[in-house]
């Protein structure tokens, strides 16, 4: 898969902040506060669809345990 830029036209420089955040995420090094604004931030852009299946469930596992909202399509 890999990030499909063509979709993320509004994110700006966004999209490069987003992979440095999951390259920390997927270190280990983020405390669980940044992991769930991590989540909340790649749900509300719509990025996350351009991730990976483990993105996709564990922001519905979120959403289900409250942790995290779906807002709707914002981008």
């Amino acid at each position: 898969m890999g990030i499909n830029a063509k979709d993320n036209k509004g994110l700006g420089g966004k999209s490069m902040e987003f992979v440095d955040r999951i390259v920390c995420y997927e270190d280990g090094g983020m405390s669980w506060t940044e992991t769930i604004k991590l989540f909340q931030d790649l749900l509300d852009s719509g990025f996350i669809m351009n991730l990976q299946g483990h993105y996709q469930r564990t922001a519905q596992t979120l959403i289900q345990s409250g942790q995290i909202s779906y807002k709707g399509n914002q981008h």
